[in-house]
């Protein structure tokens, strides 16, 4: 895998390609991501970052091309993308979802069991992460403590893997509970992203025709260990110094008139990835 180097000051800080010819080939057909052209593309990106002083983010090449992938190697929606993102992190309505954003401030929903990932992938290759809001318990702590959880987890597993295509998300849930997150969250997902959301309720048959059965827990019908986030813990625990660092980036002032709305918040964060699968 690529090194993330966290600077603005070494705009040349190389992505190292890894991918398979399988793999390249299909970045090419599905993203437009060409290896003769990558460099070039994310040097596109990187000047307009740097014609606006007021964007102070990373310049690295692994960072500029999750934006470049998101938008099909368009340089000016990749552009866009990224300053929303930025706005949206600054907007004042969000600010408190990612204050203190590091694992060590979400450890307690963790340990709780409500999200992890699974240590093999499924069929197609992909990580697997298990949402179970039937974990949460409202009662002692909210559900930014959750928003929080899933993003430090999707941020940590782009960080290390290669983005493809949006497929779509697999939820177990116990009803009740994930009833309510969803009633939340319904009226600021767009019609596009809930036709890619897939509820399975507890039918944990369903999951073999994504996971092969001795990779799936006990626990879900498989033939797997019984489900644990232990491992995925310390993996975001150890990463706390890097989301620290993350926390010095930043918009310091609007680049134009932007949207404040929880609708553009939610959009905006799934616009990060809805081009895009976790290898």
């Amino acid at each position: 895998m690529h090194k993330v180097i966290m600077a603005t000051s070494t705009p040349n800080t190389e992505y190292v390609c890894t991918l398979s010819e399988a793999r390249i080939k299909q970045a090419e057909e599905e993203l437009n991501e060409k290896p003769q052209w990558r460099s070039r593309d994310i040097q596109a990106l990187r000047d307009m970052v740097l014609k606006k002083p007021e964007l102070k983010i990373r310049t690295d090449d692994a960072f500029l091309l999750r934006f470049l992938r998101a938008k099909k190697f368009d340089y000016d929606r990749a552009f866009n993308l990224l300053v929303r993102h930025y706005e949206m992190k600054a907007d004042e309505k969000n600010k408190s979802l990612f204050l203190n954003l590091r694992p060590a401030s979400i450890k307690h929903v963790l340990e709780a069991g409500v999200t992890g990932v699974l240590p093999h992938r499924d069929k197609l290759g992909r990580r697997v992460i298990m949402f179970r809001p039937g974990r949460w318990d409202p009662s002692k702590y909210p559900i930014d403590d959750i928003f929080r959880t899933n993003f430090l987890t999707l941020t940590t597993l782009l960080e290390d893997c290669f983005p493809m295509r949006f497929k779509g998300i697999h939820y177990l849930n116990e009803p009740a509970v994930f009833d309510y997150i969803f009633a939340i969250m319904k009226p600021f997902l767009k019609e596009k992203i809930l036709s890619r959301v897939h509820f399975h309720g507890n039918k944990y048959h369903e999951l073999k025709e994504y996971i092969d059965e001795e990779h799936l827990p006990s626990d879900y019908g498989g033939q797997g260990p019984p489900f644990s986030n232990e491992d995925w813990m310390k993996t975001l625990m150890d990463s706390d110094s890097h989301f620290d660092s993350e926390a010095k980036y930043c918009l310091v002032k609007s680049t134009g008139k932007s949207e404040t709305s929880k609708e553009t918040t939610v959009d905006c964060l799934a616009g990060s990835y809805r081009n895009l699968d976790i290898e």
